[in-house]
């Protein structure tokens, strides 16, 4: 068991894209969040234990990537606004940081929804600990942002949203210059992953960060006008 769940071993994987494995995180993500949003139950407890949870999973990734063939740099980086998503939550949850919260929620909403349809599936066996760190990392950070968006309603004024997207933008235009400098694809701004090149569509390279840049600003205003709206009833 352990030498597949740390396999240095590249293979054809056992698990696909709407297979059945990928198919039964999201039915299970979907019913999650139903409950959470019905029974609108809070517990910081469990937040901060979720949290602690993740953040040791991704720690344990980060050995992994350190110690395996992989390149660390080019693939370990918390570069992904999904790991950052982590991050932030841990500066709202323990350190009582409103905008952290709001950012995480407003990042982890959609960026949960996309990885958990979209997933990037990792060429080694199932199970394995790159896959069941991003099922888990995109699961977390959907019905953690669920949580704070409909049943603790952080909600998110016109100012948060405009600082929102400035802060988007700004950490879209500093991982595109880090990976062309060190020829990396953080966030997608300079190539299409597989996963959306074989089911949508593929992104010329010359317009790969503003797609990725109009597709978050426009994720964030639609989040705050549905969230506003809900709010508000």
């Amino acid at each position: 068991m352990l030498e597949t769940l740390f396999s240095t071993v590249p293979c054809e994987s056992q698990i696909h894209l709407f297979g059945l494995v990928h198919l039964l995180v999201i039915t299970r993500s979907i019913i999650s969040a139903f409950l959470i949003i019905k029974y609108k139950k809070e517990s910081i407890l469990l937040e901060k234990l979720s949290t602690l949870i993740i953040l040791g999973m991704q720690l344990i990734l980060y050995g992994w990537y350190y110690f395996s063939p992989e390149k660390f740099i080019i693939m370990a980086l918390p570069l992904y606004t999904c790991r950052l998503v982590l991050y932030l939550y841990i500066g709202g949850i323990f350190f009582k940081n409103k905008f952290c919260l709001k950012l995480a929620t407003y990042w982890g909403f959609f960026g949960g929804i996309a990885g958990l349809l979209f997933p990037v599936i990792f060429d080694y066996p199932f199970p394995h600990v790159l896959q069941i760190t991003t099922f888990m990392l995109h699961t977390y950070i959907f019905l953690m942002s669920t949580n704070y968006l409909f049943v603790k309603k952080i909600g998110m004024n016109k100012e948060d949203t405009m600082m929102c997207c400035k802060c988007t933008v700004s950490f879209l235009i500093f991982t595109t210059v880090f990976n062309i400098i060190l020829g990396s694809n953080y966030m997608s701004t300079l190539g299409t992953t597989i996963q959306l090149s074989n089911f949508i569509f593929k992104v010329p390279t010359s317009l790969c960060f503003i797609t990725v840049t109009v597709g978050y600003l426009i994720a964030i205003f639609i989040q705050h006008k549905i969230v506003e709206k809900y709010t508000n009833n």
